[in-house]
């Protein structure tokens, strides 16, 4: 089974105390961008990934983008997330198996967005998940 490394991250962002903090008295964190959303929220696409080891290992990068009222917010946001999951991700249970490792894979980039004009900074991760045995 291939795992589902959206979920992955979106689980361990959404149950993280430090991205809680940042992103205020709710986490908002998730795989879409709700009209009229909150902010500041985090959103995580799938950007890409590659079948390293065929059935043992996955690779996958994956987006993440801070939007926030103001770039100082979205700033703190994107940070904190990036450096949680630098710090935390690996090694950490998830449903279809193990984190084996979590790296930046971008720097971040100033993207605000173009429908909104709401500041959002963008960052990218390499994800490594080593899936549990199937029978």
């Amino acid at each position: 089974m291939i795992p589902d490394v959206e979920a992955a991250v979106v689980g361990y962002l959404l149950n993280n105390e430090a991205v809680t903090e940042a992103l205020g008295a709710e986490n908002r964190v998730s795989t879409e961008l709700p009209r009229n959303a909150a902010l500041p929220r985090l959103r995580v696409t799938l950007s890409g990934g590659t079948i390293a080891v065929q059935r043992h290992l996955y690779a996958s990068r994956l987006t993440i983008e801070a939007w926030a009222e103001d770039k100082a917010t979205a700033f703190q946001a994107i940070t904190v997330a990036l450096a949680e999951l630098e710090t935390g991700l690996t090694a950490a249970q998830v449903q279809e198996g193990v984190v084996t490792s979590c790296d930046l894979d971008s720097g971040l980039l100033w993207a605000p967005d173009q429908d909104t004009e709401l500041p959002r900074y963008l960052g990218s991760v390499q994800v490594y998940i080593h899936p549990h045995p199937t029978p």
